[in-house]
């Protein structure tokens, strides 16, 4: 009989993973050394597009009253979006036990 050995999660963090990192940041903090890269490219108008690794292109647009098409977010939505995604993706690493998942909590940021 054989065993399928899973790396232990908690609220879908694999506790594992992010433990072997850490450990290889301590050893080699070179490790941590990361470069961000985006590549937009304007359409017309307000429009315009980012790519961003292998993931599908985003648009971003101005609400029709602005003078845009409203065919996309507006940048100023795109820049409060990552932000909030960031400090509930370090909530999740750093306070994985507090379950929150449970807690999905809708916030807007008003600008």
């Amino acid at each position: 009989m054989s065993t399928t050995e899973t790396s232990p999660a908690i609220n879908a963090v694999n506790i594992q993973a992010v433990a072997g990192l850490a450990a290889k940041i301590q050893d080699s903090p070179e490790v941590a050394s990361t470069t961000w890269k985006a590549e937009v490219t304007w359409e017309q108008g307000f429009r315009s597009t980012a790519s961003i690794r292998d993931f599908a292109p985003i648009g971003s647009d101005e609400p029709a009253a602005l003078g845009g098409t409203d065919t996309a977010p507006e940048p100023s939505s795109r820049r409060q979006a990552p932000q909030r995604m960031s400090i509930i993706n370090q909530a999740h690493l750093l306070h994985p036990e507090s379950s929150l998942e449970s807690r999905r909590r809708d916030e807007r940021i008003d600008e």
